[in-house]
């Protein structure tokens, strides 16, 4: 309730500083109808006020619906913001399913306001809470694919209710589309891997309770367990045996990570690559020349860590290509990394 409560405050802050002329009343002098012909800040503002009492909430819901579409960046933070407060009522959070608010309230994910995107996670949970099991399965598979860019959210509020979001979805009973279901999570698995690093540390918490579940869904109880007794590389070596079939995904996703503006991740997206290297069999020459242009970024990494161990499987990448290989060409990097790791690198990381 103190949550809910901060969020009509914030909004109230909001509207009064981009919006001076604007006081709110503390008990509406009209009704929620009259309001409704309003469509200006000032008739969502008003709203705010009549959301709080008990008022039929089905009109406030249709102008707040009409307001997602809104132009204005502060209306539409602000419906946003109104919807979240609402949902966390669940007869509230069915009356948006009736109104058909759902779609709408996904498509806020691709909002690049962290507000909107907070308020947005927050109605989604509520209301996939209140879904019948047909509908939830079919809204989890599409959630699932929409939530993992937000996961790299440069805020750590965004990452932690989007992956807790993620962690939720998994924990939905399908009947349907179960092999779609299981590709994707495993699509997810690196990501909640990586973020089990997480700067922040209720970040990695979450990640920690998603890829948790992700373990519960898939039926991998000895990579769970290895999660929950803390044992995170065993668990990451048990991920890759597991998933032989996407050790190149793997691979390339975690290249992506090299890029991460978080150096734990960075460091984390190295030893994961030396990992994959012990599973890979056969090496390619074109992924190496691939891999090698994304290492190269990493030559002036700002962590010398990083920096030291991109050089050195540049390094080998080089190597790789100048000889055509007899194996593959990532144990030979595994080799090179402890071989660096003897020379000073330090050993959590070899």
């Amino acid at each position: 309730m103190h949550e809910a409560e901060g969020r009509w405050q914030g909004c109230h802050c909001l509207l009064s500083e981009l919006c001076p002329a604007l006081v709110p009343c503390p008990e509406p002098s009209r009704s929620s109808a009259a309001v409704l012909s309003s469509h200006s800040a000032l008739g969502v503002f008003q709203l705010l006020d009549c959301a709080r009492f008990k008022t039929d909430s089905t009109p406030i819901l249709h102008v707040l619906h009409v307001h997602l579409h809104s132009t204005s960046s502060v209306v539409h933070r602000v419906a946003v913001t109104s919807l979240a407060t609402l949902s966390e009522k669940p007869e509230q959070a069915k009356a948006m399913l009736l109104q058909g608010l759902l779609p709408d309230v996904m498509q806020q994910l691709q909002d690049d306001d962290c507000d909107v995107l907070k308020a947005a996670l927050t109605i989604l949970s509520n209301v996939l809470g209140v879904l019948d099991r047909q509908t939830a399965g079919v809204t989890a598979l599409q959630l699932l694919k929409m939530l993992l860019p937000l996961f790299e959210n440069a805020s750590s509020c965004v990452r932690k209710l989007s992956i807790l979001l993620c962690r939720d979805v998994m924990r939905v009973p399908f009947r349907s589309h179960k092999k779609q279901m299981r590709k994707d999570v495993k699509r997810s698995l690196l990501p909640l891997f990586f973020h089990l690093h997480d700067s922040d540390s209720s970040v990695a918490q979450a990640s920690k309770e998603a890829v948790v579940e992700a373990a519960k869904f898939l039926r991998w109880q000895r990579f769970q367990k290895l999660l929950e007794t803390e044992q995170i590389w065993k668990a990451g070596k048990c991920m890759l045996k597991r998933s032989r079939s996407r050790l190149e995904d793997y691979l390339h996703q975690s290249l992506l990570y090299l890029q991460s503006p978080q150096e734990p991740l960075r460091e984390a997206a190295v030893r994961f690559i030396g990992l994959t290297g012990e599973q890979l069999k056969d090496g390619c020459k074109e992924k190496i020349l691939v891999i090698n242009e994304a290492l190269q970024n990493m030559e002036s990494d700002s962590s010398p860590l990083v920096s030291s161990l991109a050089l050195e499987m540049k390094q080998v990448l080089y190597e790789a290509c100048e000889e055509p290989p007899a194996s593959s060409f990532l144990p030979a990097l595994w080799r090179r990394l402890r071989r660096a790791g003897r020379r000073g690198i330090p050993n959590q990381l070899v």
